[in-house]
């Protein structure tokens, strides 16, 4: 945790949350028909509600929003 703090500038919990949207985009741009709730559970989110949650504050968007820009 400390060194994620110190190279990263944040708290654990925020670079894993960073991790885990990343992997959610690369998910949804690589396979476009796949339904969010198995991006949510594949990028590690226990619920499509704190993954849609969690993707709005870190994006600005919901990532159906996010998704549908991107194609």
């Amino acid at each position: 945790s400390e060194y994620i703090n110190g190279v990263y500038g944040m708290s654990y919990r925020d670079w894993i949350s960073d991790m885990r949207i990343g992997y959610a985009k690369r998910l949804m741009t690589d396979n476009p028909h796949l339904k969010l709730q198995k991006v949510s559970e594949a990028s590690g989110f226990l619920s499509i509600s704190h993954f849609s949650r969690t993707f709005s504050e870190k994006e600005g968007c919901s990532p159906a929003k996010w998704r549908n820009s991107k194609h």
